[in-house]
């Protein structure tokens, strides 16, 4: 299992930083090196009378959990800290200002942020469930097996599966696939990261920096994640828009994985660094819908045109590496 696509970065201000905030005022480029233009960034910024100012720019397409953690000497926040918010896509925000209570003694404020892909809208209120905490509770929704109707595979972990399914990965499920195997999506959705590059896989822990994997966010704001995927075998693009049952990609054994399979998941972000798996639930035969289990074959039971792109859209060799975002 990759790390979690999350960026963390830290900052300050005091009387020694007003060269550098003037510069950020300026809008001259001081962002630490390796943060890719898509990636949200929080500043601190001198305003009138000593107040310094957090803000947050999303230029990505999709809404970020922003975290802020602040240590502060004669300050006074704005707004208690830490504290989490979601950015709109494309959204400029004033989060957070810390204003001088003793105007004469000397003030500092230091601050880190992390952020991920996510949103904390209600889970009701965008059709996926909830629980009394607003934590998504992915029995809600049904996800439809993700592969071709009239494919078979067995479930080779399960929920709670005791090699690697624990902590936040509680709630993934594991087929056997042959390499090259057709993935489709389990729910509809649009795809915010797609990692197609790496040819590498085995058992030992490093590498599971180098799995290819697939991330769809779902309508109620949770991601579905597909991992351990052939190399060039993601089959759509950052932005793309898919449907349940629409072929996304081929399975591999990439990453940190004992053999060739598929892992799926869907996760839920809590802040900007911390998420969790959710339980699911499959359309398993016609009308049915269960929680599946070590062990057994399932068949999918959709309508044909899945099996129909798997058997027409095999990418040639050499195709384009989708951008990886880290």
């Amino acid at each position: 299992m990759p790390k979690s696509p999350r960026r963390l970065f830290c900052g300050a201000s005091d009387f020694r930083l007003r060269r550098v905030l003037r510069a950020l005022t300026l809008g001259i480029s001081l962002l630490p090196a390796g943060v890719a233009q898509a990636d949200p960034v929080v500043t601190l910024k001198e305003q009138d009378a000593g107040v310094s100012a957090v803000v947050a720019a999303n230029p990505s397409p999709w809404p970020e959990l922003i975290t802020v953690h602040a240590r502060f000497q004669n300050m006074q926040p704005s707004r208690p800290v830490p504290f989490t918010v979601e950015l709109p896509p494309g959204a400029t925000t004033l989060l957070c200002t810390f204003a001088p209570v003793e105007r004469k003694r000397p003030s500092r404020t230091t601050y880190r942020w992390s952020s991920q892909i996510g949103s904390l809208q209600a889970p009701d209120d965008r059709g996926g469930g909830g629980d009394k905490r607003g934590l998504v509770d992915g029995r809600a929704a049904v996800y439809t097996l993700p592969y071709p109707e009239g494919v078979t595979h067995e479930v080779t972990q399960a929920h709670c599966g005791a090699v690697s399914h624990t902590g936040r990965l509680r709630y993934a499920v594991d087929w056997s696939m042959p390499e090259g195997s057709p993935v489709c999506a389990a729910r509809a959705g649009r795809v915010v990261r797609a990692v197609a590059g790496f040819d590498r896989g085995g058992r030992a822990r490093e590498m599971q920096e180098f799995s290819n994997l697939l991330m769809i966010q779902h309508a109620d704001g949770t991601l579905g994640e597909y991992l351990h995927l052939q190399k060039n075998g993601v089959l759509v693009k950052v932005g793309d828009e898919v449907k349940a049952g629409d072929l996304v990609a081929r399975s591999g054994n990439t990453g940190c994985s004992t053999g060739p399979h598929l892992h799926f998941h869907v996760r839920q972000p809590l802040d900007g660094s911390i998420w969790r798996s959710v339980p699911v639930r499959f359309q398993t035969t016609a009308g049915q819908t269960e929680v599946l289990t070590k062990g057994v074959r399932y068949t999918a039971t959709r309508g044909a045109e899945s099996l129909r792109q798997a058997e027409e859209s095999r990418p040639p060799k050499g195709s384009p590496v989708p951008p990886e975002r880290s």
